[in-house]
């Protein structure tokens, strides 16, 4: 009984917790660490503040690098964190405001879009309820184009990393 509870023990000290999977959440980590004294969602802090130029994130106004200044600080994120909103940051400014002009009137944001209505089955973006190809349905819904669909596909798939859904 002693090795069996032990071993359980050892299982549970291995196991992801959930407040590392919590930390890999993009969103979580920019609502939890930046969203107090900026904007709340980072789409709009995105867009709002800062430019994309040679790949790197700087500031619109001060030009400041926002690696190198969250690196030195800013923030108090770890480095994976760090890296995490980077990239995520990155991929809002790249993927523009598609979500925001064409969908945001009828849907709320897009995290909660694809987190609540949203899987990937068999590496493919489908509803989670009706279980259709959503590349499929954007075709004939939104007003977007062949070229939006595909973007608008990524950004979906996108917001389901994280926590499980």
């Amino acid at each position: 009984m002693k090795r069996l509870t032990a071993f359980l023990f050892l299982i549970a000290l291995a196991a992801p917790s959930a407040a590392s999977a919590q930390e890999a959440d993009p969103h979580a980590i920019y609502e939890q660490s930046c969203a107090r004294c900026h904007e709340a969602h980072a789409g709009d802090f995105v867009h709002n503040k800062l430019d994309l130029k040679e790949g790197r994130l700087v500031g619109k106004s001060s030009g400041r690098d926002v690696e190198t200044f969250l690196a030195g600080g800013h923030g108090r994120l770890s480095d994976a964190e760090r890296q995490i909103l980077i990239d995520h940051l990155i991929a809002i400014r790249r993927s523009g405001q598609l979500f925001h002009d064409k969908c945001l009137t009828c849907h709320d944001r897009a995290v909660d879009l694809a987190r609540s209505q949203l899987i990937m089955k068999d590496g493919i973006l489908v509803g989670r309820y009706s279980g259709r190809n959503i590349a499929d349905f954007l075709q004939d819904h939104g007003r977007l184009t062949p070229d939006e669909t595909a973007r608008m596909i990524e950004v979906l798939e996108r917001q389901l990393q994280g926590p499980a859904n």
